[in-house]
């Protein structure tokens, strides 16, 4: 009796915790992004995609692979929103992403969706302008944290107040070492050796 007991505790020792950590795994989409540029930038098309995906990645976020005929009918649909609904249904994803990049002379706007699919909240779009591609690493990892704030909850700190003593006292703002009346006393085997 007291063996089965041991027996049924190690057992829930060890599924539970794979259990909880399953329950707050976050499932996450990125689609194609389309780009509207007069050179050839269509690489980004994809690379986009992929920076978010390590972000989101490395803050803890599953990755979820559409099948390729979903990317398919991704490219084609004329109604984005209602494909990218599907496609977080029809996977079980808790957040899907898509978006465009526009390039004109120097100027560059990103825009990027954010759609929980489960849920009746409108689509959210994080819109940054830059100028020069070579800023365009930071402001998709600027997206990239707003995004985490949006999948995992979180919360941003806007402002810190601080309450209580704000006296600071003279002796901490007057000290000056050079000066004899203020100097720290100094014991005479120190001072020998100093």
């Amino acid at each position: 009796m007291i063996q089965r007991c041991w027996l049924i505790c190690v057992a829930l020792i060890f599924l539970l915790p794979s259990g909880l950590h399953a329950q707050t795994n976050k499932k996450a989409a990125v689609l194609p992004f389309r780009i509207n540029a007069q050179e050839d930038l269509s690489y980004l098309s994809t690379e986009i995609p992929r920076l978010i995906q390590n972000d989101l990645k490395r803050e803890g976020a599953s990755i979820v692979e559409p099948s390729p005929a979903d990317i398919m009918a991704w490219k084609n649909t004329p109604s984005e929103e209602m494909e990218a609904r599907r496609i977080g249904l029809k996977e079980g994803i808790d957040i899907v992403v898509w978006g465009s990049l526009t390039r004109i002379g120097q100027k560059i706007s990103l825009d990027v969706k954010v759609m929980a699919p489960f849920t009746r909240e409108q689509t959210q779009t994080l819109y940054r302008t830059m100028e020069g591609i070579e800023n365009l690493l930071v402001n998709v990892q600027e997206v990239t944290r707003d995004i985490g704030f949006k999948l995992f909850d979180r919360a941003m700190i806007a402002e810190i107040l601080i309450q209580g003593n704000r006296r600071i006292e003279v002796d901490a703002i007057d000290f000056d070492a050079s000066r004899p009346s203020r100097a720290m006393p100094i014991s005479p085997a120190v001072s020998r050796m100093i």
